[in-house]
Formats: structure tokens, C-alpha cells, sequence
């Protein structure tokens, strides 16, 4: 096998073992442990019936795929007649179903057998579940970000677009952090019109594609099951879904940071050579979106590409020098980031941060202030308790409580059951399993 066309996570772990590591190379770093296989054992009995009841969407699905082209350019032609005859609601779905179309013919080029089967059922859920969730959000008129930030802003931009005259964005303040994603809402809105539904419809779509860019850093760590579960994931992750029903700049910067990360993962080459470079596209789109999540993505592949540098040498020096560079990229972020909130870390804004993590009416937590780091560390295992019991406390139980309880511990055993697979990955192939 080239070692250039191994995945840069196998490369580097395989150099800072002192190894060639062919054979770890020559298949992820993660693999199906004794952990995974104990999970599915336990989903086995509902994974069957779940099967079963989606196994119609396979048609859909294969209809869809069949012919992107002729469903986008149908699209084409029906969002302008739609919105001269004056229904450009019928354009908006329309452009909806074309780019659905268009996703899940990516996910055929994508996965293959199972896999395929299991990540097009996701997204055609993922999508009907993003439905749910913009149509229930419409009707209680929507958040006070949409419509008193998101949505007037960018329809004003649309306006002047039409008419040929310069957008009021470029001299507001509050899209200069936020400019990609207003840009492509406004651009949005000039194609379809001043809808909110079509930005629904924009953010639904990030959100499926960010499902299929999950897929691909799963593919570089996991192989191709573990590319259909983080797809899976993704998609049908409700408050994933739920936030990119909105409007909101947050499902871009998911998109763009999986994006970032797949084009590392998965592209032949070094990082230095051309990694790099090709990930600076999306980079440079997320640093108009969000700063900070760019700085600090950018930070780390930085520290790959020295690590990859000086790790060549296969000697103490070289992996001492590589430690440092990360080391000092580490201290910069933390001082950019402490300069920018006025933070420096003091233990006084973790009492601002839980004030604004639970309101100033917490359920049942005492009004604990912090003022050393003492009693930071003193507070950690009730602050663990209250993590745990939150979703049900005594005296503030109600639907939606309970419902991102069952979430919250969905989440929790899934992080616990991939700590234990990557602590038994670590056991077999220390080096390979070591970037994870």
C-alpha cells in the first residue's frame, strides 16, 4: 500500500510510534469491538422491527436518486412560474425535493449494500423529522432570533438585491460575525422570495448534508458501518434536527467544522502538501460564520501539520519539537479566547456560565458562587449530579423535560460505549487508535 494514500490520522500515529505501521494502515483505526458488539446485541431485537417498518422508504428513496438532474431541473422551471403566478410556496417545496434528491444521490456514490440501505432511510426520516419540527416551530411563530434578527435582515438584503441597490449588511454589525450564513439566506430569499419556509428548508438541507459529512470522518475512523451510523446519527439526532429547522447560523458551522474535518481525514496526501490547502476552503467560510469554532479547527489541524512534519525524523528531538508546537498553539488559543470574553479564566465565570446554562432559577440547585478554585472542584460532583437528575426534578416535571432526558441519556451511553470501544482499540493498535 502507498503510504501517501493512508489516512493522515494512520500516518501520524504510525510515526509517533516508530512504526510503519502497514497493517494498521491498512484498515481504520477504529474497528467493531467487544463494546459495539454488546450495543448491538441490545438493539438487535428492535433494529429487525425498525427495518421492516422502513423498508417502504427504500422505494422512495430509489426514486428520488434515480435522476437528480431531471428532479432539480423540474425545480428549475416550476420556482418561477410558482412565484409569478403567486404560490411560491409550490417552488419552495420543489426546490426542497430537488435537493433531497440531490443527497441521497451523493449517498448512493457514498455507501454501498447495508450501509446504503440504512444511511438513505436516515436521511428520508431525518427529513420528515425536520418537517415536523419547522412546522411546529411556525406555529408558535417562530423564534425571537428568526424574526428579529435572521429574517428581516436578510429579506432587506434580498429587497436591494432585486432592485439593484446596495445591502444594508455591509454596515451591520451583528452579520459581521455571522456573514456566511446571511449571505446564503438572503441569497435564499432572493431566489424564492422573502419565505421563512425556504429558510427552514436551507437549513434542513445543511443539516442532512452535515449528516453525510459525519458519515465520511466515521469512514476514515471506523470504515464504512461505522461511516452509515455516524450519518445515521446525525440525521436523526433530534435536536439536531430541531435546530436546523430554524433559522440560525449554527447548522452552517456544523456543516462546514464536518466538512473541514472530512476533507482532512479522508484526502490522499500529506497535510502540509495538500490537506491544507483544501481544507482552507471551508475553513475560510466558517471563519465568516463563526470566529472562534475557525481559530481553534484551524489551530488544531495547524499542530497536525507540524506534528506531521516533525515526527518524520523519528526522533526524540523531533517529537519533543512537536509537542512544544502544540503546546504553544494550545496557550495562544487559550489567551485569544481569554483577551476576547475578558475572561482570563477566573473562577468567577463559571458563576456567570452556569447563570446563563440554567436561568437564575435553577431547580434544585443551591445559589453557589464561585470565587475559588476550590470550590470549582468542591462543586463538580453535585454539579455531575444535577447533570444526571435534571431531566426529572421533583418539582418541575413536564413533557419537555422528559423528553430531552431520554435524549440527554441516549447521548450518555453512547459516549460511554465509544470511550470503552476506543480504550479495547487502544489495547490492539495503540498507534493507529492514538489520534482518535
Amino acid at each position: 500500500m502507498n503510504p501517501e494514500s493512508r489516512p493522515l490520522s494512520v500516518r501520524i500515529a504510525n510515526a509517533l510510534g516508530g512504526r510503519d505501521g502497514v497493517a494498521s494502515a491498512e484498515s481504520p483505526p477504529l474497528d467493531w469491538t467487544g463494546a459495539g458488539s454488546v450495543v448491538m446485541a441490545l438493539l438487535a431485537p428492535f433494529a429487525g422491527t425498525v427495518a421492516r417498518a422502513l423498508r417502504p422508504l427504500d422505494a422512495v428513496g430509489d426514486a428520488l436518486a434515480a435522476r437528480p438532474a431531471l428532479v432539480a431541473a423540474a425545480a428549475a422551471i416550476v420556482v418561477p412560474v410558482s412565484q409569478m403566478a403567486g404560490f411560491a410556496a409550490i417552488g419552495v417545496v420543489a426546490a426542497a425535493v430537488a435537493v433531497l434528491s440531490i443527497l441521497l444521490a451523493a449517498t448512493r456514490a457514498l455507501h454501498e449494500g447495508d450501509e446504503l440501505r440504512i444511511v438513505v432511510r436516515a436521511l428520508l426520516v431525518g427529513a420528515a423529522l425536520r418537517l415536523a419540527f419547522g412546522v411546529a416551530i411556525a406555529a408558535q411563530g417562530g423564534f425571537p432570533d428568526e424574526t428579529g434578527t435572521y429574517h428581516p435582515i436578510a429579506a432587506d438584503a434580498a429587497s436591494c438585491w432585486r432592485v439593484g441597490g446596495p445591502a444594508t449588511m455591509a454596515s451591520n454589525l451583528i452579520v459581521q460575525g455571522r456573514a456566511a450564513y446571511f449571505h446564503l439566506l438572503a441569497g435564499t430569499y432572493f431566489l424564492f422570495g422573502p419565505s421563512m419556509v425556504a429558510g427552514r428548508v436551507l437549513g434542513a438541507a445543511m443539516g442532512l448534508a452535515a449528516a453525510l459529512a459525519a458519515g465520511e470522518v466515521g469512514r476514515a475512523l471506523g470504515g464504512r458501518r461505522a461511516a452509515a451510523i455516524a450519518a445515521a446519527l446525525v440525521a436523526l439526532h433530534p435536536e439536531h434536527a430541531f435546530w436546523s429547522a430554524t433559522l440560525s447560523r449554527d447548522t452552517l458551522t456544523t456543516l462546514l467544522v464536518l466538512a473541514t474535518l472530512a476533507v482532512v481525514l479522508r484526502r490522499p496526501g500529506t497535510l502540509l502538501r495538500g490537506n491544507l490547502i483544501v481544507a482552507a476552503a471551508p475553513l475560510g467560510l466558517l471563519a465568516m460564520n463563526s470566529f472562534l469554532v475557525a481559530g481553534a479547527l484551524g489551530a488544531t489541524l495547524v499542530a497536525m501539520a507540524l506534528a506531521e512534519a516533525f515526527v518524520g525524523a523519528r526522533g526524540p528531538v523531533a517529537r519533543g519539537a512537536a509537542v512544544a508546537a502544540a503546546a504553544v498553539l494550545a496557550f495562544a488559543a487559550l489567551v485569544f479566547v481569554g483577551n476576547r470574553y475578558g475572561a482570563w479564566f477566573r473562577p468567577e465565570m463559571f458563576t456567570v456560565v452556569r447563570g446563563k446554562a440554567i436561568g437564575t432559577e435553577a431547580d434544585f440547585l443551591p445559589g453557589v458562587e464561585f470565587t475559588t478554585w476550590w470550590a470549582v472542584a468542591a462543586y463538580v460532583p453535585l454539579g455531575a449530579i444535577f447533570v444526571l437528575a435534571a431531566p426529572w426534578p421533583w418539582d418541575a416535571v413536564h413533557a419537555n423535560r422528559a423528553a430531552y432526558g431520554v435524549l440527554a441519556l441516549a447521548g450518555l451511553a453512547v459516549s460511554v460505549a465509544g470511550v470503552v470501544g476506543l480504550a479495547v482499540a487502544c489495547r490492539r493498535r495503540a498507534a493507529a487508535a492514538a489520534p482518535v
